[in-house]
């Protein structure tokens, strides 16, 4: 496969916007509540931003990696609202996993001119590790609050061109 390039276009709104739309449909359809989303940041630390992450990668047109993290309490009440119930003990990665999935599946379905596979999501709890991007890819992070407490998403896409 062709590597990657980073452009000055590479953090074009066509495909970021499509993520933030995701995420906001997610909690106020499925969730019942709105999430509130912060200005873009250039992310420059590879550790997660909060105790538990869903990842997701992506490959084709763009390639890329998308990251929900939150702290541990937020991601239970997340949870909670979720499943609609209390959660059973050790579901709760599954639960962030599926959020995750949720967010870049739509957002894919958005990106009409792009053909994209995505990953199944992973889970890592715990903050003493790092994210590796793309060689000469940046990662974007998106500060959101909700009802429950402050989030993030982080974006990192780049155009796959030969």
């Amino acid at each position: 496969m062709a590597a990657a390039v980073v452009t000055k276009h590479a953090f074009k709104v066509e495909y970021m916007q499509p993520f933030v739309d995701s995420l906001r449909t997610l909690f106020d359809g499925h969730l019942g509540h709105p999430v509130q989303v912060g200005k873009l940041n250039l992310k420059v630390d590879a550790h997660p931003s909060y105790d538990i992450s869903g990842v997701i990668t992506f490959t084709g047109t763009v390639i890329g990696r998308a990251v929900v993290s939150f702290p541990y309490d937020v991601a239970e009440q997340i949870g909670k609202d979720y499943l609609k119930m209390d959660l059973p003990d050790g579901v709760l990665p599954d639960i962030v996993g599926e959020l995750a999935n949720i967010i870049v599946g739509r957002a894919k379905s958005t990106l009409h001119n792009h053909q994209i596979t995505i990953s199944p999501p992973t889970v890592i709890v715990g903050k003493n590790f790092t994210i590796t991007l793309q060689r000469g890819a940046q990662c974007l992070e998106i500060p959101c609050t909700c009802k429950y407490g402050n989030f993030t998403l982080e974006l990192s896409i780049v155009e796959n061109k030969p």
